[in-house]
């Protein structure tokens, strides 16, 4: 500045960052009302890839009822300064009654308690290289166990790593989107 004197200024940058959040999938019976629950901003937009009925598309919180095997759910987010993202959620319609087909070669029981012999329901010979998601219903259809891109078979616990009680369980193997395979599991431990 003038006469030698130094002269300050400041700015202040502020980054707006938007965590758009369309919620875990989910794994529905058919004609099942399904809850979506969107966070991360202000305002709120529900779509799908499929048709599908909303209750209020911009209620972060709608319901819908799917009319596919497999929709795809997506949400835009918009944050109180207007920016904005998008996430997306997978529902899937899942009657253990369908005819998808049943992997003969795969056990049917598994008794995880720890000795080393059928204490894991193995499905890597189906799933190969694919990219496939494992989905655990108990026997009323609730979802109790997901793996997505499945690795390492499931043990009898539940999504939260505690033990799932002893009783038969239905598994939904879902590939590149897709249902693949369903079937019955019978967990024992004793």
């Amino acid at each position: 500045g003038p006469n030698n004197c130094t002269s300050y200024d400041t700015l202040k940058i502020t980054q707006i960052v938007v965590t758009p959040n369309a919620g875990p999938d989910q794994v529905v019976m058919p004609g099942d009302v399904v809850q979506l629950n969107a966070t991360g901003g202000l305002q709120y937009y529900w779509y799908a890839d499929k048709p599908a009925y909303f209750s209020d598309p911009y209620n972060p919180n709608a319901q819908t009822r799917p009319t596919s095997d497999t929709t795809w759910y997506f949400v835009e987010v918009r944050s109180a300064l207007g920016c904005w993202g998008i996430d997306s959620m997978m529902v899937v319609q899942f009657d253990p009654a369908t005819l998808l087909p049943n992997i003969s070669n795969v056990m049917n029981v598994i008794t995880p308690n720890g000795d080393g012999f059928n204490d894991v329901f193995d499905l890597s010979e189906v799933v190969q290289a694919d990219s496939c998601d494992l989905v655990i219903l108990d026997r009323w259809g609730a979802q109790v166990y997901e793996e997505p891109r499945y690795i390492s078979g499931w043990d009898g616990t539940n999504t939260g790593g505690d033990p799932l009680p002893d009783g038969t369980y239905y598994y939904l193997l879902l590939c590149n989107g897709e249902p693949r395979y369903r079937g019955a599991i019978t967990v024992i431990r004793n």
